[in-house]
């Protein structure tokens, strides 16, 4: 019994660090392209590696490394070193990567379930309770 519980232990030990970094990925990993309510403090305050801007003509740019400089969101097109700017007064809406925290929420708690179950499983996993009299084949005069 007493190597039982050690057995268990270590299972459970083991299995935190796996669980740790499973846990950083899922609330690191759920992002998703969400509108920008405030483009001039998020873009200078997050510095995201793109921003997609959407003009008042209802045209999409993809803008790199983008940064303030004055009353503009200015960066990179995508596959070009040319600079490209567009004046915050003419855009319509910026989106940007962001945390998803219903994604990450529902997943976070997933992810717990299916490690409560598996804790579950282990802690009350039994053993054959089986004593043998003779330990090499055949079996025989085994009771419970």
């Amino acid at each position: 019994m007493l190597a039982n519980r050690h057995l268990r232990n270590r299972c459970l030990l083991s299995a935190r660090p796996a669980f740790s970094t499973l846990l950083l990925g899922v609330t690191t990993g759920c992002m998703t392209v969400q509108p920008v309510l405030a483009p001039g403090p998020f873009i200078s305050g997050k510095h995201p590696g793109v921003v997609y801007v959407l003009d008042k003509d209802s045209s999409l740019l993809a803008i790199v490394q983008p940064r303030l400089q004055g009353d503009s969101v200015v960066g990179l097109l995508p596959g070009y070193s040319e600079p490209v700017g567009v004046a915050l007064p003419e855009v319509r809406q910026v989106l940007a990567r962001q945390p998803d925290h219903t994604r990450s929420t529902l997943l976070a708690v997933g992810v717990a379930s299916v490690a409560g179950l598996i804790a579950y499983a282990v802690l009350h996993a039994k053993g054959s309770s089986a004593v043998c009299s003779n330990p090499e084949p055949p079996y025989t005069t085994c009771t419970n």
